[in-house]
């Protein structure tokens, strides 16, 4: 392989599976890549999705074990991945009949599942962002619907097997408030989202 080839490369993974989309990619522990992407069976279709994993080496050349399909036997969606110690968090959500709940998972370096959880309690729920905490558990947020369908915030704190240990709630009247990523800024979190009015002529 030439140094050009190092330094850059285009690939393009399943492709023989249709309606696949790219979420986000991180460096594994080897120096190759790891890639997020959903896939559903009909494009116009939002809610039948699934969740792919592809792993590939430093040069884009995806490994034999890839594409990998992790989730529920619902539809899924990843949303955002980050590393942890001896594997990767998935965040997203999940639709098992009508009900949306968040959704998380654990898989290993080499793309087995360790662990998976959905969280309820809520008329709908999604996480779009995760990181790590300092515990070894993890926080999420995205967004919940309340009981006069509009979406506020939600915090989410689990510990590092997934369980729950709490949630916070936050978000104004009138508004669509989603949270979209988490930044940690000395002790404390941001969190960056958007806030959409429900009448805008208002």
């Amino acid at each position: 392989m030439s140094e050009k080839q190092i330094e850059s490369f285009l690939k393009y993974y399943a492709i023989d599976i249709e309606n696949t989309e790219g979420v986000e990619v991180i460096q594994n522990l080897d120096g190759g890549y790891v890639i997020l992407a959903n896939y559903s069976q009909e494009a116009t279709l939002e809610t039948d999705r699934d969740i792919l994993i592809i792993y590939c080496d430093e040069f884009g050349r995806m490994s034999s074990n890839s594409p990998l399909q992790i989730g529920t036997n619902g539809f899924d969606q990843g949303n955002s991945i980050i590393r942890s110690g001896d594997g990767f968090i998935i965040a997203g959500s999940s639709l098992i009949g009508t009900q949306k709940l968040g959704f998380l998972s654990k898989i290993g370096n080499n793309g087995q599942q360790i662990w998976q959880q959905t969280y309820g309690g809520y008329k709908e729920m999604e996480f779009n962002a995760v990181i790590q905490h300092q515990d070894g558990g993890y926080i999420m947020t995205g967004y919940f619907m309340n009981e006069n369908d509009e979406k506020e915030i939600i915090l989410y704190k689990t510990d590092s097997n997934g369980d729950s240990l709490w949630v916070r709630e936050m978000g104004y009247t009138g508004f669509n408030n989603i949270g979209e990523s988490l930044e940690r800024y000395q002790d404390r979190l941001l969190i960056i989202g958007t806030n959409t009015p429900l009448n805008p002529s208002e």
